[in-house]
C-alpha cells in the first residue's frame, strides 16, 4: 500500500524536486458563476413645459429647472437649460396651451443637443419682433438634432453683414438634423438664399405635412428652401407663393440630394430668373407630386430648371408660365445633365418665346427622356439655349 502511494506521489514530482503540471490541466480553474453589474445605458433626458409667452432668460443656467426670475419656464430658458445639459441628453420641450405667440427680442440660442419642441396642441407662433432687430428664428448646430412639431415660425430675417452665414436661412439655418412635422414657415426673408430654410452641406432635413409660404430669398436661390445637403419633402407638404432670383420654391445645390413625394406640391412660386418652382443642380427625385402655377418673369423653366440629375415619376406639371419675352420651357427646362419623366402629365404650360407656344419642355444640349407620359404641350430640343 505504501509502495502504491509512493508511485502516485512520484508522478507529480520532477527529478529536481519541482511539482509537475499534469498535461491537459494547464491553467484549469474551477468556474464560479457570479453577477456582473452593467453600465447604465439609459439615454438621459430633460423635460420642460413652457408656460409663458415672455421671451425671458434662464435665471440659473445648469440647475435643471429652466425657470426665469419670475419662476416661469420660457422657450428661451428651456433651450438655454437644454444646451447646458451633458452631451447625449435629449431635451423635450412642450409648449402649453394658451401660451400663444412668442415674440422674440433676440435670436434664440443655437440648438446643440437633441431637441424636441412640440406646440401641436397649443397653436404656438414663434416670431421675430420686428421692432427690436433683424435675426433668424432657429439655428441648429452640426451634430445637433431638432424635431419641431406643430409650430408656426414667422418673420425671421437673415441680414448680410454679420458673418459668413448671416444672410442665409431667414427662418432656420440647419447644420445638423432637422425634422418638421405639421409646421408652418412663413414671411421669412434672407438677404442671400434660403428665405425659409437653409439646409447646409452635410445637414439633413425632413419636411412632413408642413406648409412654407411667403418666404423670400432676395439675391440668391430658394425662396422657401435652399438645400445643400439631404432633404426629403413628403406627406402632403405644400410650398407656395415664395420668391427668389433662382428657384422661387426650392434651390437644390450641386452635390445635394432632394426628394419630393407623397402628394407634396410646389404651387405659385416665382423666380425672377430661372426655375420658378425648382432650380436643380444636384440630384432631384420627385414622385406623386405636383408642379403647378409657378412662374419665371425673365428666365426659363417656370416649373423646373435642371442642370443636374432629375427623375420625376407620376408628377403633374401643369400651368407653369415662363413669361419673359424670350423665355423657354414653361414646364421644364433641361439646361444640362439628365432628366427622366415617367408617367407624368405635362399640360397648360406656356413660355414667352414665340408668343407663348412650345411651353412644355426645352432641352438644349442635354438628355431628356419621357416614358408613358401624357403630354399636351410641345417638347423642343433647342440647339441655341
Amino acid at each position: 500500500m505504501l509502495h502504491s502511494l509512493f508511485k502516485r506521489l512520484s508522478s507529480f514530482i520532477s527529478n529536481n524536486g519541482e511539482r509537475r503540471r499534469t498535461p491537459g490541466r494547464l491553467n484549469q480553474r474551477r468556474f464560479r458563476p457570479s453577477l456582473e453589474s452593467l453600465e447604465d445605458r439609459t439615454v438621459p433626458s430633460l423635460v420642460f413645459n413652457v408656460n409663458t409667452a415672455n421671451d425671458t432668460q434662464d435665471a440659473l443656467v445648469g440647475d435643471g429647472f429652466a425657470q426665469d426670475q419670475a419662476g416661469n419656464t420660457s422657450l428661451r430658458a428651456a433651450i438655454e437649460e437644454g444646451n447646458a445639459a451633458a452631451a447625449g441628453t435629449t431635451v423635450i420641450i412642450t409648449i402649453n396651451q394658451g401660451v400663444g405667440t412668442i415674440s422674440l427680442g433676440i435670436a434664440l440660442p443655437n440648438l446643440n443637443r437633441e431637441f424636441s419642441i412640440d406646440g401641436v396642441n397649443a397653436g404656438t407662433v414663434i416670431e421675430r419682433n420686428p421692432a427690436v432687430g433683424e435675426f433668424r428664428i432657429f439655428t441648429i448646430n452640426a451634430g445637433a438634432t431638432a424635431n419641431l412639431i406643430g409650430l408656426e415660425i414667422a418673420n425671421g430675417r437673415a441680414r448680410a453683414g454679420g458673418g459668413e452665414w448671416s444672410s442665409f436661412g431667414g427662418g432656420i439655418l440647419n447644420f445638423g438634423t432637422l425634422s418638421l412635422y405639421s409646421v408652418v414657415i412663413h414671411d421669412n426673408v434672407a438677404d442671400n438664399s434660403g428665405g425659409g430654410i437653409m439646409n447646409a452641406a452635410g445637414a439633413s432635413l425632413t419636411v412632413r405635412d408642413s406648409d412654407l409660404y411667403y418666404n423670400r430669398a432676395m439675391t440668391g436661390g430658394g425662396g422657401a428652401i435652399l438645400n445643400a445637403g439631404q432633404a426629403v419633402i413628403e406627406d402632403g407638404s405644400d410650398i407656395y407663393v415664395n420668391e427668389a432670383v433662382l428657384g422661387g420654391g426650392l434651390y437644390n445645390f450641386t452635390g445635394a440630394q432632394l426628394t419630393i413625394t407623397s402628394g407634396s406640391q410646389l404651387n405659385s412660386n416665382t423666380a425672377s430668373s430661372n426655375g420658378g418652382g425648382i432650380y436643380n443642380l444636384g440630384t432631384l427625385t420627385m414622385s406623386n407630386a405636383i408642379l403647378a402655377n409657378n412662374e419665371t418673369t425673365s428666365g426659363n423653366g417656370a416649373g423646373l430648371y435642371s442642370m443636374g440629375t432629375a427623375n420625376l415619376t407620376s408628377v403633374s406639371i401643369t400651368s407653369n408660365h415662363a413669361t419673359g419675352a424670350n423665355s423657354k420651357g414653361g414646364g421644364v427646362y433641361v439646361r444640362s445633365g439628365t432628366t427622366t419623366l415617367t408617367t407624368c402629365t405635362i399640360s397648360g404650360n406656356t413660355c414667352g418665346l414665340a408668343g407663348g407656344g412650345n411651353g412644355g419642355c426645352w432641352f438644349p444640349g442635354a438628355t431628356l427622356t419621357t416614358i408613358n407620359c401624357i403630354i399636351f404641350d410641345a417638347i423642343v430640343q433647342d440647339p441655341n439655349p
